[in-house]
């Protein structure tokens, strides 16, 4: 009776424990999914010809990746479309599917992950809120545009690093950095909560 006892001790102390270690690593798992995300857009801007945008929808985590592509509204026929190089010129609204050629077009995306994130930009505080649109042209530039309008006058150059934070604090003693570099490489940081 006492083994069963101490047993059953010892499972209520490690099950915590446990857990919280699964979360941890889900919050780990998150960031670096979206570490890739950006570094994939960079290196897909660069490798394609064809400027890529990374949409953040700052505290819900959610992303989506455009690929910039020349088109109209009209019906496709047999022919692909073919690359845009315009970060700020191209009408990222106007994402085409699969009967109808717009001027962007979806690459890939994450939905939300339940982990809080937020960006700061150069000169800026964190943002907690909104959509934040991070733009790889093929020449190796980042401009980053926080209007969510697609006017060349919302894009501005990325001129020093930009950060994505994601943590989920009440069960993680982690955050973890996602750092934008203005040539459009990312790197991925871990930092501990005060």
């Amino acid at each position: 009776m006492v083994v069963v006892v101490i047993i059953a001790i010892m499972a209520v102390i490690a099950v915590p424990l446990f857990s919280a270690r699964f979360k941890a690593q889900r919050v780990l798992q998150v960031a670096g999914r979206i570490a890739d995300l950006y570094r994939g857009s960079h290196t897909r801007a660069l490798a394609r010809g064809a400027a890529t945008v990374v949409t953040l929808d700052v505290g819900t985590g959610t992303l989506q990746v455009l690929e910039g592509v020349q088109g109209t509204t009209a019906a496709k026929t047999n022919c692909a479309n073919l690359p845009t190089q315009g970060c700020v010129t191209n009408n990222w609204g106007n994402v085409g599917t699969s009967s109808a050629v717009g001027n962007a077009r979806v690459i890939e995306g994450i939905s939300q992950q339940n982990v809080t994130t937020t960006m700061t930009l150069p000169g800026s505080s964190a943002l907690t809120s909104g959509s934040v649109a991070l733009c790889f042209s093929p020449g190796g530039r980042t401009f980053v545009n926080t209007a969510g309008a697609w006017t060349p006058d919302n894009w501005q150059p990325l001129t020093n690093v930009a950060l994505v934070t994601i943590s989920d604090p009440s069960n993680s003693p982690r955050t973890y950095n996602v750092v934008i570099m203005p040539n459009g490489t990312a790197r991925l940081e871990a930092t501990r909560l005060p």
